[in-house]
């Protein structure tokens, strides 16, 4: 997870860690990237307003790094500016920036259930 602000680091990690997630946090976008290149990661969330690397440029970065990694964004834009700003980047989902358990634990199902239907149909890619 990149996430500047620690209290929304402390409200999304421990639901994380509940549904049996590996998980680690990074405040700062160049040691995410750097992070991200040299370990593989099924999930990284993204806070949209990251020091230098605004959301959507942070996340461009984790798609060209890693292209198979999915990419969920932390963020206060409305659905409206979420779609035209990030849906081109095919991110799996958002979250409000002081997200519920109940919005992560949704988001997470969605990442799942997209996650499960790639390795069922296709096998996984790490063999």
């Amino acid at each position: 997870m990149v996430e500047p602000e620690q209290d929304v680091a402390d409200r999304v990690l421990p639901v994380l860690k509940a549904r049996g997630y590996g998980v680690e946090h990074c405040a700062q976008a160049d040691e995410a990237v750097q992070r991200i290149r040299n370990n593989r990661y099924d999930l990284v969330l993204v806070h949209d307003d990251v020091e230098k690397w605004p959301g959507r440029e942070l996340v461009k970065e984790v798609v060209r790094v890693s292209p198979f990694t999915c990419c969920g964004v932390i963020t206060d834009m409305d659905a409206n500016e979420v779609h035209d700003r990030m849906e081109s980047l095919g991110i799996v989902g958002y979250v409000r920036t002081r997200p519920s358990p109940e919005a992560l634990n949704t988001l997470l199902d969605g990442f799942e259930a997209i996650w499960k239907s790639t390795v069922l149909d296709t096998g996984s890619f790490t063999g």
